[in-house]
């Protein structure tokens, strides 16, 4: 007997009359921070990439948050 996974992506949509700059701290295409962070953004990005980790391991799998991004906080 075969085991059928179902797999959902959401996608919140940024309103864009929001005020502010939005930075993209990890990308669609890995798990890992971009390059390019450094200061806050970086500890930031590191966070959110530790609880992705967590997340992902705490539901066996089931759930993943990706792509994650923040409004420029000043």
């Amino acid at each position: 007997m075969q085991h059928v996974r179902h797999t959902y992506i959401i996608e919140e949509v940024i309103d864009k009359a929001v005020d502010g700059m939005f930075v993209k701290y990890i990308g669609n295409g890995s798990v890992k921070p971009f390059d390019y962070l450094n200061g806050t953004a970086l500890y930031h990005a590191e966070f959110l990439a530790f609880s992705q980790h967590v997340q992902y391991l705490k539901t066996k799998g089931l759930a993943f948050i990706g792509d994650f991004q923040d409004k420029v906080h000043k």
